[in-house]
């Protein structure tokens, strides 16, 4: 069964969001692990144009790695499929309600010793999946060694997705091949 990344569209094209700063960035840690926030995270959105270009912003988007970020229109279509696999918890962009997704349903799916690691740091670049430990049915997840940078879906979940993502005219969403080069670029949708 393949693996994809959950991921977004390239932030050279649309704005993405500023994480707080101090203490409230330590709440963005999507380790796999739930989340308790008290209130809305507040942040803001990076306006500042790509070149020449101004960035528009998506209805979903890059806030930090391991996550995204829905706004109303995104998390009404896609909550209710999504919940299953992590939480949605509240976040306030200037003012909008728009809701901090991570995964938290963790399998130990990825062959540590058949993965591709950078030399120094022994950090996995490209995984290798174990198949007979990738869900069967569909399923978003994310592995305990990579949790913190990435979000997967297997093939069923996927195509979920993006029937769920099409018909509700959603933007900024993307689903990368593991260990590939980050293109995620509008053309390549």
């Amino acid at each position: 069964m393949k693996v994809w990344k959950f991921t977004h569209w390239s932030l050279n094209e649309f704005a993405g969001l500023f994480p707080p700063e101090g203490r409230a960035a330590n709440m963005l840690d999507a380790d796999g692990r739930p989340l308790v926030w008290k209130a809305p995270v507040r942040v803001a959105v990076d306006n500042e144009p790509y070149g020449k270009n101004h960035r528009p912003r998506v209805d979903i988007s890059h806030l930090a790695h391991g996550s995204l970020v829905f706004n109303e229109k995104a998390k009404s279509a896609l909550g209710s499929y999504l919940e299953r696999f992590g939480q949605f918890l509240p976040l306030d962009v200037e003012g909008h309600r728009e809701w901090f997704y991570h995964v938290t349903n963790l399998i130990d799916c990825i062959d540590p010793v058949a993965s591709k690691k950078k030399p120094v740091t022994g950090i996995i670049e490209k995984e290798v999946f174990v198949a007979s430990k990738v869900p069967q049915t569909a399923a978003l997840f994310k592995d305990p060694r990579t949790a913190i940078v990435f979000m997967y879906a297997n093939d069923p979940a996927k195509h979920e997705l993006e029937k769920l993502i099409a018909d509700a005219g959603l933007t900024g969403a993307a689903f990368e091949k593991p260990g590939s080069p980050q293109r995620r670029l509008r053309e390549s949708r």
